[in-house]
């Protein structure tokens, strides 16, 4: 909000057709259903992306019936921030791939 110009930060807020509302429109991804095994990996004290991201993509996925998706909170222990989140995501993201070899 902080580097857009006020006028153009107003007409995106009130303007349902915005051409960055309709881009990210274009760019949603709930609105899909998982068939694969998938493990959705976040930290609740990132500070770049907000970890209610993750849960509200699991969510959606579940309640279109996604049955092979798992939500993993990787900073359980404490609240990591973004930098901090990376090594224990990387590695939960390679104990997956791992588990799905043959």
């Amino acid at each position: 909000k902080r580097i857009i110009k006020p006028s153009i930060y107003q007409d995106f807020t009130t303007n349902a057709n915005h051409p960055f509302m309709n881009a990210l429109r274009d760019n949603d991804l709930m609105n899909w259903t998982p068939a694969s095994d998938m493990k959705i990996i976040y930290c609740q004290g990132d500070d770049h992306v907000a970890g209610q991201n993750a849960i509200n993509a699991y969510n959606a996925f579940i309640q279109r019936g996604a049955t092979r998706v798992r939500l993993l909170r990787a900073d359980e222990s404490s609240p990591l921030n973004h930098s901090g989140c990376a090594v224990p995501s990387l590695l939960a993201a390679k104990a997956f791939v791992d588990s799905l070899k043959q």
